[in-house]
C-alpha cells in the first residue's frame, strides 16, 4: 500500500507504542542482540543491557532470497538500481529510485512480487514479472486460477514472463538491463527481486 501510494508510512505499522504499554509489553526498538546466555537464562544486547528471561521465544523473521544471477553478488550493486522488498526502507529506496526510472522488471511472480509490480505500476512505470514456473503463484494456485489471475495482472497493465530464469544484470553501473537463460534481453531502469526469503538465523 505504502508503494503504490495509497497511504503512507505511518498507516502500515502494526501497533502504536502506546499498545505496548497498554498490553504491559515491554518494548525496546533499536536493541540488537549480541548474546544468549542459556546459563544464566539472559539476553544481552549490543549497548550492554541484560534482559533475564525464564522463557525465550526467537522470532528474527527472514530476509530476502538473492539468486545466483551474474551482477548482483556484489552487494554495492544494489545500490545502483537492484532492490529487495522486504521492509520500509526497501519501499522508500524504490520509491525514490522509480522517480526517474520508467522501466521495471519483477524477478518473482509470487504474491510478493505481484504486490511490487501493482505498486510500481501505481507510480506510472512500465513492469514485467519474470517467474521461474509455468504459472503465477505456483506454491497457491493450479493452473486454471494462475491463468485467471495472469489475465486480471495483465489488465492491471503489468507484463509477465513464465518460465524465465534471470542470468545476468545488464548495465555498468547502474541497471539498463536484464538477460534471461533463454537469450532474450529486457530493457530496464529497475530489478525488483523478490524470489522468497530465508531464516535469519544469524543470531
Amino acid at each position: 500500500s505504502f508503494l503504490s501510494g495509497e497511504v503512507g508510512p505511518d498507516k502500515i505499522i502494526l501497533n502504536p507504542q502506546k499498545w505496548y504499554e497498554e498490553n504491559c509489553i515491554e518494548l525496546h526498538l533499536g536493541a540488537s542482540v549480541k548474546k544468549i546466555s542459556k546459563k544464566d537464562k539472559s539476553v544481552i544486547a549490543n549497548d550492554g543491557n541484560v534482559y533475564p528471561f525464564d522463557k525465550l521465544l526467537i522470532a528474527t523473521g527472514s530476509s530476502a532470497f538473492i539468486p545466483p544471477i551474474k551482477g548482483i553478488q556484489n552487494k554495492e550493486i544494489l545500490k545502483q538500481g537492484i532492490f529487495t522488498f522486504r521492509n520500509l526502507d526497501d519501499t522508500q529506496a524504490m520509491l525514490n529510485w522509480a522517480k526517474n526510472s520508467r522501466k521495471a522488471i519483477v524477478i518473482g511472480g509470487g504474491l510478493l512480487g505481484l504486490e511490487a509490480a501493482r505498486g510500481l505500476v501505481c507510480q506510472g512505470m512500465e513492469v514485467t514479472v519474470a517467474h521461474l514456473s509455468d504459472r503465477l503463484m505456483d506454491m497457491q494456485l493450479d493452473p486454471a486460477s494462475a491463468a485467471i489471475l495472469k489475465k486480471e495482472i495483465n489488465k492491471l497493465g503489468i507484463n509477465v514472463l513464465l518460465e524465465h530464469c534471470a542470468e545476468k544484470v545488464i548495465g555498468n553501473g547502474h541497471v539498463e538491463g536484464l538477460r534471461f537463460t533463454n537469450g532474450k534481453v529486457y530493457q530496464a531502469d529497475m530489478i525488483v527481486i523478490a524470489a522468497g526469503i530465508r531464516p535469519s538465523v544469524e543470531l
